[in-house]
């Protein structure tokens, strides 16, 4: 009889923590930094990305895009003549890689495996190709154009443009469900078009509420909630569903990357005042901020590895600090351009 209730006693301290852990009351573990990664260079950097399949950290740097392994943290590789590189996506299904170059209007394709160039394609009428997506349901690419409020379509396996979506409004950062349907912040109407992949139409426009000037997106598929970090400092949590706001978060000056965790589920938004705010999912309906890390000044862009729980932030020092702290972009010191590696 002892026996049998010191197992029932157990086996209930065991569901209940669980439960806590379940409903995100599990204590926070802080993230610290775990590594300063010199890369010097040109200071010029915008999207970074993290290919879990091949474990390797794509930094936009200047003319090249470099590589970074995730096990050792050294440079690995380089992709080169990626004239004003902004956004590089990932087809682990295709080993291809694709880059948007803004000052030569192009899209570079590389091998996954090997990093070596595969092709550079002119995106036609579409000027300063910035966020750049692979949707795998479609095997396209998309570019979201600053300079002409479109969206270029390419034939991911043939690398032929094949479409353009106008969207009435200037791009930034945009995400997919895997499923067909695209999401894209429109930075100048304060929206989030969302996008058929497969018809190449915007199918709605969703408002974003109290916030503005939205410039990143980041999607929990299991759950279809979307994020949309801001320009005014607030997170925006949407229902896919419906395309209603269901809240918003404060997060720090200067955001410019956010990204979600479905492994942890907490969603990131990382600010260039020098934070990194992170927020918890308890529920679809429960968004909690857990902590505002303090990083460094400048580090607005960021990549996750989710496997390991892994932050990768990039930055650099600035002349005018000043003005970093009002928003602006001054310009930053060469050959201080680094990438800071948080994790626990």
């Amino acid at each position: 009889m002892r026996n049998y209730r010191r197992i029932i006693f157990r086996f209930t301290i065991i569901s209940f923590a669980l439960s806590l852990y379940t409903l995100g009351y599990c204590q926070h573990s802080p993230y610290k930094l775990l590594q300063t990664i010199q890369l010097g260079g040109e200071s010029k950097w915008d999207y970074l990305a993290f290919d879990q399949t091949h474990n390797v950290l794509y930094v936009s740097h200047g003319d090249r895009v470099t590589v970074i392994s995730g096990e050792s943290d050294k440079v690995i590789g380089e992709i080169l003549h990626t004239d004003g590189v902004h956004g590089i996506a990932v087809a682990p299904d295709l080993n291809r890689g694709f880059t948007s170059n803004g000052r030569s209007s192009s899209v570079t394709i590389f091998d996954l495996n090997t990093l070596q160039t595969i092709d550079t394609i002119n995106i036609g009428s579409g000027k300063n190709p910035d966020a750049i997506l692979y949707e795998p349901l479609t095997k396209r690419v998309f570019t979201f154009n600053g300079k002409t409020n479109d969206a270029t379509v390419i034939d991911a396996i043939t690398g032929t443009v094949i479409g353009s979506i106008p969207l009435g409004a200037r791009p930034e950062f945009a995400t997919c469900d895997s499923a067909g349907i695209i999401y894209d912040a429109l930075e100048s109407t304060n929206e989030v078009a969302v996008i058929d992949a497969k018809k190449m139409t915007i199918i709605d426009r969703w408002r974003t509420g109290s916030g503005d000037e939205p410039s990143c997106l980041s999607l929990d598929k299991s759950n279809s909630i979307l994020y949309v970090g801001c320009g005014n400092a607030k997170m925006i949590v949407m229902d896919t569903k419906t395309g209603k706001v269901i809240t918003s978060l404060q997060t720090g000056k200067g955001t410019d990357a956010c990204d979600f965790n479905p492994l942890t589920k907490s969603a990131y938004s990382s600010n260039g005042e020098g934070s990194l705010t992170v927020i918890k999912e308890n529920s679809p309906n429960s968004f909690k901020i857990i902590e505002n890390l303090k990083t460094q000044l400048g580090a607005r862009t960021m990549a996750i590895d989710y496997i390991h729980d892994v932050i990768y932030l990039a930055t650099a020092e600035y002349e005018e600090v000043d003005k970093l702290a009002l928003n602006a972009r001054p310009k930053a010191k060469p050959n201080t351009f680094i990438i800071l590696k948080y994790g626990h």
